[in-house]
């Protein structure tokens, strides 16, 4: 199961279990009516009458790692965690919500209350996933997410080579390896459904391992790949960041992410890999479908830029955060593309729902 159909296909099978374990409810409704009206019809209004149908989660601003291309430190410092009743909290306030994607500017299973969290929001049969760096992947740490249930789960790695990859991680590949081998060899002797994904960060870095990192993903065992451009914020970064692609991208660049979408075929993994070709016709979803919430329970518009704050779901009801004024503001710029320096969404022709 390969290419942009496996993708695709990935997907209804994602709604069709996601539908299973909620059947015709108002959440699983709610969730078909803002597919229909954001994803196919494109129908974005400035106040909109349908909840979110997902939410990413900052359950941690720590991370173990200092990234190239990651201004996390910068940012944040130490960082915290968020508490298990703030988690919660936020979860009540949120009903229509169908999924829930642990990440943010921290490593989430640095939170120790994690597994707590996968286990809650499965009780209320949600959808769940994370990103992780990998590096924390202990035995008992494996065993502990997939009893909770977890759904997905991406590790990151940046690179097919140990050079590489400790230029823009810090850290050797190898403890990644290991970790990530147990993990899978762990879930299909014992039966789990945990999905895993190589998740990758496509940069000048790393463009001419991009067909190797393919090939590591089928080694490694994984059940398929997503290849991202490089995104800090709609501004533009220091120089010494992770480099983006996108900009006088060359024939070469092309055919290298062409060569990795072959493989990709060929290995039959699910892929989704960002393309070289802007197309200004693709339009941002967030603020119709989604939520990201960080470590305190401020609401952002998306999962790159932390500003402007909408509201926050620990100290404010939902209805006060959703259609708030400043969520209209920006959502009527967005609608005039006011974030076309985003590298995400204007690249990706292949987002898996």
């Amino acid at each position: 199961m390969g290419g942009e159909l496996g993708a695709w296909r990935w997907s209804t099978i994602k709604l069709f279990r996601i539908a299973e374990r909620n059947g015709l409810s108002n959440r699983f409704l709610n969730g078909a009516k803002c597919a229909v009206s954001v994803y196919f019809l494109g129908h974005r209004p400035i106040r909109t009458a349908n909840g979110p149908i997902f939410a990413q989660v900052e359950i941690t601003n720590k991370c173990n790692l200092r990234c190239i291309m990651c201004k996390r430190y910068s940012m944040f410092g130490e960082g915290r965690h968020m508490p298990f009743d703030d988690f919660k909290l936020i979860l009540e306030k949120i009903p229509t919500v169908t999924q829930i994607h642990f990440q943010g500017y921290g490593e989430p299973l640095l939170n120790p209350q994690m597994p707590d969290m996968v286990s809650y929001a499965r009780e209320k049969k949600l959808w769940t996933s994370t990103s992780t760096n990998g590096l924390l992947l202990s035995p008992e740490k494996s065993l502990s997410l997939m009893e909770a249930g977890l759904d997905e789960i991406g590790i990151s790695v940046d690179g097919s080579t140990a050079k590489t990859y400790q230029k823009i991680r810090g850290v050797n590949i190898r403890e990644v390896e290991k970790n990530t081998k147990r993990f899978l060899k762990f879930r299909n002797e014992h039966g789990y459904k945990t999905k895993a994904w190589l998740l990758g960060v496509v940069m000048r870095e790393n463009i001419e391992e991009l067909p190797g990192i393919v090939d590591l993903a089928a080694e490694w065992g994984f059940d398929g790949v997503v290849m991202q451009h490089v995104t800090h914020s709609v501004e533009d970064v220091p120089e010494n960041f992770g480099r983006s692609v996108t900009e006088d991208s060359f024939d070469g660049e092309k055919m290298l992410i062409q060569e990795a979408i072959d493989r990709a075929k060929s290995h039959g993994l699910v892929h989704v890999i960002h393309s070289l070709d802007y197309d200004k016709g693709l339009n941002c979803y967030w603020p119709w479908s989604g939520l990201y919430i960080n470590v305190d329970g401020n609401v952002s518009l998306c999962s790159v830029t932390y500003n402007p704050v909408v509201g926050n779901l620990i100290k404010q009801d939902f209805s006060q955060v959703w259609n708030s004024k400043v969520m209209r503001e920006w959502r009527s710029k967005l609608r005039n593309h006011i974030c076309k320096g985003c590298k995400f969404h204007y690249y990706n022709k292949q987002y898996v729902i």
